[in-house]
This record gives structure tokens, sequence and C-alpha cells, in this order.
């Protein structure tokens, strides 16, 4: 698998498992990252600090996981996870990373 791919497919999934660890998290949050959960086979959630290398690790080991994983994501009411995962496409085995991606919005914080 590429890098490309496999840092935005991490980042997505890490940025969702993060979020739904929150209380305040949304039930499609929370719905998704249960799915996560079932796909990579997990009973309960790795150590926050360790979240990000064993997401990488285990989409390096099964690159079959990444399609699943996209789909997952793919639930605009996800936020940040399904921006990252709206810019891969699955196509016939291939991944593809768009290009460029178009933000709008207010970035004051």
């Amino acid at each position: 698998m590429d890098p490309v791919t496999l840092a935005t497919v991490t980042a997505a999934l890490t940025a969702l498992g993060t979020e739904a660890a929150k209380a305040t998290a949304a039930e499609a949050g929370k719905n998704a990252w249960a799915a996560v959960r079932r796909l990579f086979g997990w009973s309960k959630d790795p150590p926050k600090p360790s979240l990000a290398p064993t997401i990488a690790r285990q989409l390096k080991a099964r690159p079959d996981l990444v399609a699943a994983a996209v789909e997952i994501l793919s639930d605009p009411g996800l936020g940040t996870p399904a921006a990252l995962a709206g810019q891969i496409q699955v196509k016939a085995g291939k991944v593809v990373i768009a290009s460029t991606i178009t933000v709008g919005g207010d970035f004051k914080m």
C-alpha cells in the first residue's frame, strides 16, 4: 500500500476513534467506530497513544481492510473522518487519493 493512502486512512480512522471515545460523540460516530472495531477484530480500543500506530500496522498487514474502512467512513455525518475518507476512491483493488481538496468555512477557533 502506498504511504499516502496508509496515512490518509489511518488519520481518518484515528480521528473517528478519538471522537467516538468522547462522552459527547454523536451516535453515528459511535456506531461507525463499533464497525471499525469489528473490522479489526478488537474487543476493546487500543490505548489512545498507540491508536494510530496500531491502525497503521493492521492496514499495512491487511490492505484488503482499506476498502471496508473507507466504506465505514463514507457517512457524511462523521465530519472530519468522512471528509478525509471522501478523498479516497477504491476501484477494483486500487486506491486513489484525490490530488486536490477544496475546503470551505470559517477556521477560527
